[in-house]
C-alpha cells in the first residue's frame, strides 16, 4: 500500500512539475478563496440565499487589488519573500480600497452602506484571505520540492567557492533547478571574516577546511562551482587543483554578459578549461592611446586568417580605423573568417571597411598591385609557415616564406610610404635549433636592418598562444577525447604561453611605442612544463586510464625556448609587461648580399645546401636532433682550420 502512494505522488509529482498554471489561473483562484472567506466570515456558511451584491462588492475590492499589484504573477512552486510581499500589499491596498468606498458611501449615499462589509468584517476577510493565499503558496512550493527532493534521477553534492552575491546567487539557481536534486552542504571563502558565519541556511568555510579531503568525503562532495568573479590567477590555479586532485567535477559562472534577466541557468554553467589554470594577472593597456593612434589609418594585416592575424583584425576594427585589410593565401580559412565577421562586424564587412583578399606574400605582381591600390599606412606582417618539424622537412618552402616574404613585404612598405612595419616573430627565432626558427631570425635581421627610410620597422616576438591552430593544447584536448594516450615530446620540455587577445593587445601596444629598428619582447609569464599541463588537462575532462606517452623530441625541437639570446639584453619601455631587446646592429649591405646568395641557392633546392647557407647567416643556429645537424660539425672544423 505504501508503495502505491508513493508511486502514486510521484506520478502526480511528475504530472505537476510539467504543468505551468496560467497567471489568470492563479487570479481566478485567488479570488474564489477572497470570495469563499468572506462568506464564511460574514454568514458562517457558503448557502446560495446570500445577496448577490455582497459577494460583487468583495470580488471588485479584490479583483482590483489583484490586478494592481500583480500578486498572481509568480509561479507558485517557486514562492520566494517577494511574491508573499505582493500578496500582502494586495491586501493592504484591498482595505485601503474599502476604506474609500465607505467614506463615500457615508458621505453621498449612505442607504447603501449595507451593501457593503462591516470594518470589522472586512478587517477579519483581508487578514484570512492574504494568511490562505500565502499558506497554499507555501505548501504548494514545499510539496513540490519534496516531490523533487525524492523523484529527481540525478543527485549532486556541490560544493560553491565564494559566499558573496554570486554565490548566493549561484545556490537559488541549483536549489530552483528542476532536471537534478542539488545539495550545498557548505559555501567556501578566502575570506576569514566570513568563516564559521551562515549564509542562506548554509555555513561558510574556509578554504583550508572546506576543500579538504575529509570533509570531502564526508559529505560526498562531487562538484566544485566557482562564484567568485575577482579572484586572482594564482588563487584560481589553487582552488581549481585542489578540486581536480581530489576527483571534484570543477564548474564556473558564466560571464554576466551572458545572463538573461539578472541571472543565468544551471545549463550555463561551463566547464574549467585548462586556460583557466594558466591564467595569470590581467595586462592593463593603453588602449586609447592605441585607439588614437590607429584610428583614420589604412591597415593591411599579412597571414590574416591564422590566430594572432585574425586576432588583430578584429582588435583594429575597435579603432575606427579608415580600413582594414585582411591578406592570408588560405582559402577555407579566409572564408571561414569572413562568416565569422560578417556576423561580428557587419557594418565593416558591407561597407567595404574590412576587405579580404586572398593572395600569396611571395607573389611580388599580386602584392606590388595591392600596396598600389590600398595604399596601407600601417602593415602587420604575421604571415609565416610556423611549424618546427614540418619545417625542418620543407625548407625551401620555409624560406621562402619566412624570409623573401617578409622581405617583399618590408620592401614594398617603403616603395609606398606605409608609416609602420610590424612583424610577428617568435621566441624560437632565438638561438634557433631549427629551421623555422632560423628563418624568422634571419627576417628579424632584414627588418631590423630596414632603417634608412620613412617607414618605421618594428619586430615583436613572444611564444606560444592559448589554443591557436597547431599548438600543444588543441592536440592534448584531441587525444583527451578519443581515449587517449596523450603523447608528449618529453617530460621536461617546457613552454611559454599567453592568450592570443592579450598577445595581440601588446603588438598593438609595441606599434603605438615601438622606435625603428627595434625588437620588442613580450612579458610571458612563468614557464609551463608540457607534462604538468598534460596531466591537468587529463584531470578537467575527469577521463580516466589517460596513457601519457612520451614519444621521443622531434626534430628541431628543444626543451625550453628563450625570449633572448645569448648576445642580447632587454631594457624596460613605457609598458610593464613589454621589454626592449638590445641587439647589435646588422651590417645592412652585408646581409643584403648574403640573402641575393641565399636566393641563387634556393633554385638548386638543395636543402642542405640552403640550411648550410642560413647557419653562416645566423651564426646561433645549431641544429638539434635534425639532420642537419651535421653541418654544425662541418663548420666547426671549418673555423678550426
Amino acid at each position: 500500500m505504501a508503495d502505491f502512494f508513493g508511486k502514486a505522488f510521484c506520478k502526480l509529482y511528475t504530472l505537476y512539475g510539467q504543468w505551468s498554471p496560467s497567471k489568470y489561473f492563479v487570479l481566478a483562484f485567488d479570488l474564489l478563496i477572497a470570495v469563499v472567506v468572506f462568506l464564511l466570515v460574514r454568514y458562517g456558511s457558503l448557502s446560495a440565499e446570500h445577496r448577490l451584491y455582497d459577494v460583487l462588492s468583495v470580488f471588485a475590492l479584490f479583483f482590483v487589488s489583484f490586478v494592481v499589484v500583480r500578486s498572481y504573477v509568480g509561479l507558485i512552486r517557486h514562492t520566494g519573500s517577494y511574491d508573499i510581499f505582493r500578496v500582502i500589499c494586495s491586501g493592504l491596498l484591498c482595505f485601503v480600497l474599502y476604506w474609500l468606498v465607505r467614506w463615500a458611501l457615508t458621505s453621498f449615499a449612505p442607504q447603501f452602506l449595507d451593501y457593503i462589509p462591516t470594518v470589522i468584517e472586512m478587517v477579519l476577510t483581508v487578514s484570512v484571505v492574504a494568511l490562505f493565499i500565502v499558506l497554499i503558496r507555501l505548501v504548494i512550493k514545499f510539496v513540490y520540492f519534496v516531490g523533487k527532493k525524492n523523484g529527481s534521477r540525478q543527485r549532486s553534492v556541490v560544493v560553491i567557492y565564494g559566499a558573496g552575491s554570486l554565490g548566493s546567487m549561484t545556490k537559488n539557481v541549483l536549489s530552483s533547478d528542476d532536471t537534478v536534486r542539488f545539495k550545498i552542504p557548505y559555501f567556501v571563502d578566502d575570506d576569514f571574516a566570513k568563516s564559521g558565519k551562515v549564509m542562506d541556511g548554509v555555513p561558510v568555510l574556509s578554504v583550508e577546511e572546506g576543500l579538504s579531503l575529509e570533509l570531502v568525503e564526508k559529505y560526498n562532495v562531487d562538484t566544485l562551482v566557482l562564484a567568485m568573479p575577482n579572484i586572482s590567477p594564482d588563487k584560481k590555479r589553487m582552488v581549481i587543483n585542489e578540486g581536480v586532485k581530489m576527483g571534484l567535477h570543477v564548474l564556473s559562472i558564466p560571464s554576466p554578459t551572458t545572463w538573461m534577466s539578472g541571472t543565468f541557468k544551471v545549463n550555463q554553467l561551463r566547464d574549467l578549461k585548462i586556460e583557466d589554470l594558466l591564467g595569470r594577472d590581467p595586462i592593463f593597456l593603453k588602449g586609447e592611446e592605441v585607439r588614437t593612434f590607429l584610428k583614420g589609418q589604412v591597415v593591411l594585416v599579412t597571414g590574416a586568417s591564422g590566430s594572432i592575424g585574425q586576432e588583430i583584425v578584429r582588435q583594429v576594427l575597435r579603432c575606427d580605423v579608415k580600413k582594414v585589410v585582411s591578406l592570408d593565401q588560405a582559402e577555407t580559412p579566409t572564408f571561414d573568417m569572413q562568416f565569422e565577421m560578417s556576423r561580428d562586424f557587419s557594418d565593416a564587412v558591407s561597407s567595404g571597411k574590412l576587405q579580404f583578399v586572398v593572395a600569396d606574400v611571395r607573389d611580388e605582381v599580386r602584392m606590388r598591385h595591392l600596396f598600389s591600390e590600398v595604399r596601407p599606412t600601417i602593415v602587420f606582417h604575421a604571415a609565416a609557415y610556423k611549424h618546427v618539424p614540418l619545417m625542418e622537412e620543407n625548407v625551401y618552402e620555409a624560406v621562402r616564406m619566412n624570409v623573401f616574404g617578409t622581405k617583399l613585404i618590408a620592401d614594398l612598405s617603403v616603395e609606398f610610404g606605409v608609416k609602420r612595419f610590424v612583424m610577428i616573430s617568435t621566441d624560437k627565432a632565438v638561438n634557433p635549433t631549427n629551421v623555422m626558427g632560423a628563418t624568422k631570425r634571419l627576417a628579424e635581421m632584414y627588418v631590423q636592418s630596414s632603417t634608412n627610410s620613412s617607414t618605421s620597422f618594428i619586430t615583436t616576438r613572444f611564444g606560444n598562444v592559448l589554443g591557436s591552430s597547431g599548438s600543444v593544447i588543441p592536440l592534448f584536448r584531441k587525444q583527451i577525447e578519443e581515449g587517449g594516450p596523450v603523447t608528449l615530446t618529453h617530460k621536461d620540455i617546457v613552454r611559454f604561453f599567453m592568450t592570443i587577445p592579450e598577445a595581440c593587445s601588446l603588438v598593438l601596444e609595441s606599434s603605438l611605442i615601438g622606435e625603428n629598428g627595434e625588437i620588442y619582447l613580450f612579458d610571458m609569464g612563468k614557464p609551463v612544463r608540457i607534462y604538468d599541463l598534460a596531466v591537468s588537462m587529463i584531470r578537467l575532462s575527469r577521463a580516466s586510464d589517460i596513457e601519457i606517452k612520451e614519444i621521443g623530441l622531434r626534430p628541431g625541437e628543444k626543451l625550453y625556448e628563450e625570449v633572448l639570446s645569448d648576445r642580447e639584453k632587454a631594457s624596460p619601455t613605457s609598458h610593464p609587461k613589454i621589454l626592449k631587446a638590445k641587439i647589435c646592429p646588422c651590417d645592412s649591405a652585408k646581409l643584403n648580399a648574403q640573402i641575393s646568395e641565399l636566393q641563387e641557392i634556393l633554385s638548386s633546392c638543395d636543402d642542405f645546401a640552403i640550411v648550410a647557407k642560413l647557419k653562416e647567416m645566423v651564426p646561433e643556429f645549431i641544429s638539434n636532433n635534425s639532420k642537419y645537424s651535421v653541418l654544425d660539425g662541418t663548420r666547426e672544423c671549418a673555423s678550426v682550420s
